[in-house]
């Protein structure tokens, strides 16, 4: 019976990668927030290490990073994502359904919000996460790793974000991955039937596959893939 209940333990707390499609919320119809939910985050990096020593590539594994000298070292990126205990998850904002988010509101805030949603989205019953976030400006003597982890906790009879801070992302692996998939995303839906694929378009289509679904045209949920249109937000939580 103790066995057991340790064997269950090991499976309730997790790790939230979460990035963004763009730096600015007004470039275009869609506006993607993404990433992983990750078991064992520590393996996934050390992974990722071990390709970077093996390539010898040092810069970041960002999205608008993709070119045709950089495409081999980003599909084995996407080998060793598909290959860890991964969760591949994303919210999207897409303004021709749905009001101007941004609208009236602090950039910051929103961002908060949309990434709390997607966080409670995708936690378990009984589960403890953690949340590490690329880094955000915001007003003064406010964190925006605090406001997200307020905003995913408020209305749950027990929190279960436990911590939530903001990292730059040129120092963290596990959120250049991030950054991939939200662009990923991003791509397919501002552009799903291209007439010729990119360099970019390739990488996408490639870590759909790798991850068991065509593609991120349309909205999935879908073994070890959750992605959602956003019909609408949340307002009024504690920041």
């Amino acid at each position: 019976m103790g066995m057991a209940l340790m064997a269950a333990a090991k499976h309730l707390t997790a790790t939230f990668f979460i990035d963004e499609s763009g730096a600015k919320a007004t470039s275009g119809n869609f506006f993607v927030v993404a990433g992983i939910k990750c078991r064992q985050p520590g393996r996934l990096q050390r992974k990722i290490e071990e390709l970077r020593d093996r390539t010898g590539y040092r810069e970041e594994f960002k999205f608008s990073r993709i070119s045709r000298e950089r495409l081999p070292v980003f599909r084995e990126l996407v080998e060793v994502v598909a290959s860890s205990d991964i969760r591949l998850i994303g919210s999207v904002i897409d303004r021709s359904r749905l009001d101007n988010p941004f609208k009236g509101d602090d950039e910051w805030r929103v961002h908060a919000r949309i990434a709390a949603q997607l966080i409670v989205g995708n936690i378990n019953m009984g589960e403890h996460v953690a949340a590490v976030l690329d880094h955000r400006s915001t007003k003064p003597n406010v964190s925006f790793g605090d406001t997200v982890k307020s905003m995913a906790n408020y209305g749950m009879s027990t929190p279960a974000v436990v911590s939530a801070i903001t990292v730059d992302s040129e120092a963290n692996d596990l959120l250049q991955v991030a950054d991939l998939i939200a662009g990923a995303i991003g791509n397919h839906r501002r552009e799903p039937r291209p007439r010729t694929f990119s360099k970019k378009a390739q990488v996408a289509w490639d870590l759909a596959h790798s991850l068991g679904v065509r593609d991120f045209i349309s909205d999935t949920h879908k073994g070890r893939v959750n992605i959602k249109t956003v019909t609408k937000m949340r307002r009024g939580q504690p920041t």
